[in-house]
C-alpha cells in the first residue's frame, strides 16, 4: 500500500485541455523507426503517427485457431499476476500449451549487469526457434521480461517474427500491460534497499533526460527495457536510457508508433480486459487471473515527495505517453470522463491512500 498523510495529495495527470491540445498536434506528425537520432520536424518522417494497428488488420474470424501470445512485461503492472495466469495454460486440462522465457536481473546489489545486450541477444535467438513449425491449431505463449526486448530498436525482429507466424496461417498477437506512471513510480520504491540506493538519489536520475538510473518508468520501459549499460558506437550519450537525448515527445511519438504498428492487446491496470481480448483472439477456456506478488507493507510519502516524482514524470514523458494510451485504446466515454475529473481537480486530487492491491514485487 502507498500511504498518504492527511496533509499529502496525489498529483494527477494532465487535464483534459493540455492532453487534447498534446492529441490534435499529434495527429499530422510522421515518424521514422528507430527513435530519430536527432528531433526532426514533422515534415520529415515518413510513417503516419497513427498507423493501422495489427489488431484492426484482423485476418479471418475470431477467435484464430493457432499462434504465439507474447507478453512484454514491464514490472510492477501486475505482470506477475498475469504470467501465473497465462502459465496456467501449461497443463494439460487447460490446453497444454507450451511457454517460453529467458531473462536476467540487471541489478544485483546496486550493480548494473555488464552486458544485457547478450541476454537481448539470446532471447530472441530462441524466440527464432520457438516460433517456428506450429501445428494448424496449436498455441504457444512468450513471456519478454528484464533484459530482453530493447523496443525502441526492436523493429525488424518483430516485423520477423509477425511474418514468421503469419506465414504458417497463425497469428502473433503481443500484449503489454501499462500501469498510471506515479502509482507505478510509488510502488518501485519497495525494491530500493534491494537495489543499494537510498531516498535521496532514487529518483535523481530523472531530473535530466539520459540519466542514469537503477530503475526505469513505464515509458522508460517501454522503450528500453532495463538494459541500464547498453552501448553502441554511435549513441551520443552512452548507456541505454534515451541514448540520442530525443525530448519527452519524441519519447511519447516513438512509444505510441510502437503500440500501433506491432502490439494487438494494450491495457492500463485493467487485468479483466486483458483477459477478454485474449480469450476473444484463442477461444481458450477462461480461467481467473490469480494475485501474485501483492506487496502488503506500506511505503510512506510526503507531500513534496509526491509533487516533485509527479513533476519528473511528466517532464519524462510519461503523463503524456498514459493519457495519449488512454485516448487511442480505451473507450471514449471512460477517457472523457476521466480528463473531466483531471481538469476539475486542477492538476491535484486529494487522497488518504492509494492502494496498490497487483503491485507485483518484481526484481530488476
Amino acid at each position: 500500500m502507498l500511504k498518504m498523510g492527511k496533509q499529502n495529495v496525489i498529483v494527477t495527470l494532465l487535464g483534459c485541455c493540455v492532453f487534447c491540445g498534446l492529441y490534435y498536434s499529434q495527429q499530422n506528425i510522421h515518424c521514422s523507426s528507430p527513435m530519430s537520432k536527432k528531433d526532426e520536424s514533422a515534415e520529415q518522417y515518413s510513417t503516419p503517427f497513427l498507423s493501422p494497428t495489427p489488431t484492426s488488420r484482423r485476418k479471418g474470424p475470431l477467435p484464430y485457431k493457432c499462434g504465439i501470445v507474447w507478453f512484454y512485461h514491464i514490472p510492477s503492472t501486475g505482470g506477475s499476476s498475469i504470467n501465473r495466469w497465462l502459465r496456467k495454460y501449461q497443463k494439460p486440462a487447460n490446453g497444454n500449451i507450451t511457454y517460453y522465457q529467458s531473462w536476467k536481473v540487471a541489478v544485483t546489489g546496486g550493480k548494473f549487469l555488464p552486458d544485457p545486450e547478450m541476454y537481448e541477444k539470446k532471447y530472441n535467438k530462441g524466440m527464432e526457434t520457438y516460433i517456428q513449425n506450429l501445428g494448424p491449431n496449436e498455441w504457444r505463449i512468450a513471456h519478454s521480461h528484464l533484459t530482453n526486448n530493447y523496443l525502441n530498436e526492436s523493429d525488424d525482429i518483430l516485423n520477423l517474427w509477425r511474418t514468421t507466424v503469419e506465414s504458417q496461417g497463425c497469428q502473433l498477437i503481443n500484449t503489454v500491460m501499462l500501469r498510471d506512471p506515479l502509482n507505478h513510480a510509488m510502488s518501485l520504491h519497495k525494491v530500493m534497499k534491494s537495489k543499494n540506493s537510498t531516498r535521496d538519489e532514487w529518483t535523481e536520475h530523472l531530473k535530466t533526460p539520459t540519466g542514469l538510473g537503477k530503475w526505469h518508468t513505464v515509458l522508460d520501459f517501454f522503450l528500453y527495457n532495463n538494459q541500464f549499460l547498453r552501448n553502441h558506437p554511435d549513441y551520443p550519450n552512452p548507456w541505454g536510457r534515451n541514448p540520442f537525448n530525443v525530448t519527452k515527445h519524441e519519447k511519447v511519438r516513438r512509444a505510441m508508433e510502437i503500440l500501433n504498428q506491432h502490439f494487438d492487446v494494450v491495457s492500463i491496470a485493467d487485468h479483466a480486459q486483458y483477459k477478454h481480448d485474449i480469450l476473444e483472439m484463442t477461444g481458450w477456456i477462461d480461467m481467473e487471473i490469480p494475485h501474485s506478488n501483492v506487496y502488503k507493507k506500506e511505503i510512506e510519502f510526503t507531500k513534496k515527495e509526491v509533487e516533485t516524482l509527479q513533476k519528473r514524470l511528466t517532464l519524462n514523458g510519461d503523463i503524456d505517453f498514459i493519457e495519449m494510451v488512454k485516448m487511442r485504446y480505451q473507450w471514449p466515454l471512460s477517457f472523457l470522463q476521466d480528463s473531466l475529473r483531471y481538469r476539475m481537480s486542477n492538476g491535484v486530487e486529494e487522497r488518504d491512500f492509494v492502494e496498490d492491491s497487483e503491485d507485483d514485487d518484481d526484481d530488476f
